[in-house]
């Protein structure tokens, strides 16, 4: 049965959670209604908002706009352009997928606007981006707001707004430019809410919340600040913005089957990939670039013997001349090293600069990023390097550099780094001033450029090696946390330098209190967390925190101890064992949304929609013996679990879900600081 329903000019979208209603009248387009059916409640408000915003030619495109006196500046606000219906489609994506695609026609300029919604059968959102196709030259699009809600539960004064996906509290009127793709709205007397996402890249997301500008209230797009986005487009070519997405739950802010569900639709939004969350090991710390091919060999053997699944070469491998193989480090070239990594069954993975000239200096100066006062972008307060722009033919050069590796060494997993879009550390101006590059023509459209070129790599990659793992790391990508948009470029995503090298600069507690925000309703088997260290007395910790997202691993592996190893061995077992039925994608932080202190304890559990997982325990410096877990996200056919402790290895016990649910209190850690406990379903 169709999720479309069309009827003259009234269109609707719904499924058993769902429905949108959206209308075409002598106003434009708007909706009419959001309907949540878990709890037979209309979110929609009297007064319809403008559907979708867009300057175009220095005037204003409403998707609907009626005479009203602003409640701003109390001028009397009037239409720019006029839209007339052209056409109405209900679109079959695939099983379960439907898209509703409307086509309007400016009636003053030849510009024509499709606006594409999408509902999906198993959930609680709709999303919703916009196609807009010029008839005339040299259109300039910029002010861009793609989808603007009028909705919540219940009423305006009763909702607590939060960012960063629910962790943080906002105040009921704000905007946000450039940090956050998520933002929730929920009412705690009703305990229901929504959440409403932004899937533009890097610093290019953009809300306004303002409940009382009625026809504006909550409004999403691009950022028109820092930096600010134009589109150029010549006759007859297309611009497809990023898109929107609503999700409407019934529960508590933080419930945790709200969230899983959550996470299950921006899933449902992502690439698919081969990997499913086992263990990497990665070669950058403690070596840094000091590495040769003695030192990898031994280091391939002894991560095999470890039990991990990928094995990653970090910085350091070549050298200057279109990034040539380093023969005094390897003389015998990388591909003994790939063919070794392959032999013991594991990935191969390779770190390659993507982002300056470091490794091909001194060429393709035409592609460099410039300043606004002309002179070329450098990378870092004081490196020499220069950054490349991702809107000149830069793109065709690396992908193909990445190309020929993939071929040449069998890479699995490519590690791409460097920034030269915007840089996580704020050292450098967004975008680039050039006016001479092949894909943008001033600052204010490269930003949005750069990353279609990031795209541009990542399609090329995949359109040859449809299996290979694309990883634009937090730097590539210009953010120090994980998004959507980050998700969406790639299958897995290094998100962050911390790492437990020096347990006396940031330790393990603060890196998992850290994670626990990053998966707050990230999907954590597509997040590498940190280059976790084993080589000290905290290994076995250490590795148990690298277990929050998906685990990487660094350090000097010669240095683990005996008994350390052979926990690890276990660990890395069993959570072979588990992962061989599927990723563990349902995540329950034990202690909710709490900021953890050294002195009380932590704690996650991880489990597969075949209900085998994981509990991580950590105890830190508390003092209390008995601690009470609750995980109350648990498959629901699933009576009753098989509870192994792994570090002990001891005997298996047998524990109800309603046990697991309500709570259970017993001393998880024995005489240690952390366990591992394996679960399983009870046949």
């Amino acid at each position: 049965m169709s999720m479309i329903k069309i009827e003259d000019k009234v269109f609707c979208l719904e499924n058993d959670f769902i429905a949108r209603h959206i209308v075409f009248d002598e106003g434009g387009l708007h909706t009419t209604s959001i309907f949540n059916k878990a709890v037979s409640a209309e979110y929609a408000k009297p007064v319809p908002p403008v559907e979708f915003m867009l300057r175009l030619r220095n005037k204003t495109l409403f998707g609907y706009k009626q005479r009203t006196r602003h409640i701003l500046d109390g001028n009397i606000s009037d239409r720019d352009y006029n839209l007339s219906l052209v056409n109405v489609e209900a679109l079959t994506v695939s099983p379960g997928v439907e898209r509703l695609k409307v086509s309007l026609q400016v009636a003053e300029i030849d510009v024509k606007v499709n606006v594409y919604y999408e509902i999906k059968r198993k959930f609680c959102g709709i999303s919703k981006w916009l196609e807009v196709i010029s008839g005339i030259d040299d259109l300039s699009i910029n002010s861009i707001i793609f989808d603007v809600i009028n909705a919540c539960p219940g009423e305006f004064a009763d909702m607590d707004f939060y960012r960063q996906a629910g962790l943080t509290r906002l105040e009921p009127m704000f905007a946000i430019a450039g940090a956050d793709d998520i933002i929730q709205i929920h009412n705690p007397k009703l305990e229901e809410g929504l959440f409403f996402c932004n899937s533009a890249p890097g610093p290019l997301k953009y809300f306004l919340c303002y409940p009382h500008w009625q026809e504006t209230a909550i409004s999403t797009g691009y950022n028109f600040e820092s930096p600010p986005v134009n589109k150029y487009l010549n006759k007859g070519e297309t611009f497809t913005t990023d898109r929107a997405m609503i999700f409407l739950y019934k529960g508590k802010s933080d419930d945790d089957a709200v969230r899983n569900s959550f996470r299950d639709y921006i899933r449902s939004y992502l690439p698919a990939t081969v990997d499913n969350g086992g263990f990497m090991y990665c070669t950058w710390l403690p070596f840094l670039k000091d590495i040769n091919e003695p030192l990898l060999l031994d280091l391939i053997d002894r991560a095999a013997d470890m039990g991990f699944n990928s094995f990653v070469l970090d910085d350091g491998w070549f050298t200057d001349g279109e990034w040539a193989v380093d023969k005094e480090k390897f003389p015998n070239g990388l591909k003994i090293i790939s063919d070794k990594v392959r032999s013991h069954g594991m990935c191969f993975g390779l770190w390659f600069n993507i982002g300056t000239d470091y490794g091909n200096p001194g060429q393709n100066h035409q592609h460099s990023g410039i300043n606004t006062d002309g002179s070329p972008k450098i990378f870092g307060l004081t490196g020499k390097t220069i950054q490349m722009c991702f809107a000149s033919g830069h793109r065709e050069l690396v992908a193909r550099k990445l190309v020929s590796l993939a071929r040449e060494y069998n890479v699995g997993y490519f590690k791409l780094d460097f920034s030269n879009i915007v840089s996580p550390y704020r050292m450098m101006q967004a975008g680039c001033c050039s006016t001479e590059h092949e894909y943008h023509r001033e600052s204010g459209d490269s930003v949005l450029e750069q990353y279609a070129g990031l795209k541009y790599v990542r399609d090329e990659v995949k359109s040859i090696f449809p299996d290979l793992i694309v990883d634009f790391s937090f730097e590539a990508f210009g953010l120090d946390y994980p998004s959507i948009a980050a998700l969406e470029y790639s299958e897995l995503h290094h998100m962050s330098n911390m790492n437990t090298l020096r347990p006396h600069i940031i330790n393990a507690l603060k890196i998992r209190n850290t994670l626990y925000r990053y998966v707050t309703v990230m999907p954590p088997e597509r997040l590498l967390g940190s280059l976790i260290c084993l080589q000290n007395q905290n290994d076995i910790e250490h590795l148990l925190t690298a277990l929050v997202g998906t685990p990487l691993a660094a350090g000097d592996l010669r240095k683990i101890t005996p008994e350390n190893l052979t926990l690890i061995r276990r660990v890395t077992a069993a959570i072979q064992v588990i992962i061989s039925q599927g990723p563990m994608t349902r995540f329950v932080k034990l202690r909710r949304d709490k900021y953890v202190y050294s002195d009380e304890w932590d704690g996650f559990a991880k489990f597969n929609e075949a209900g085998s997982g994981i509990i991580c325990l950590f105890k830190n410096n508390s003092s209390i013996s008995d601690f009470e877990i609750h995980i109350d996200d648990l498959p629901a056919e699933i009576d009753k679990f098989i509870v192994k402790d792994i570090l002990a290895d001891n005997e298996s016990s047998i524990v109800s879900a309603a046990e697991l649910s309500s709570g259970i209190r017993r001393n998880w850690f024995g005489s240690g600081n952390c366990c591992i406990l394996a679960v399983s379903p009870h046949k």
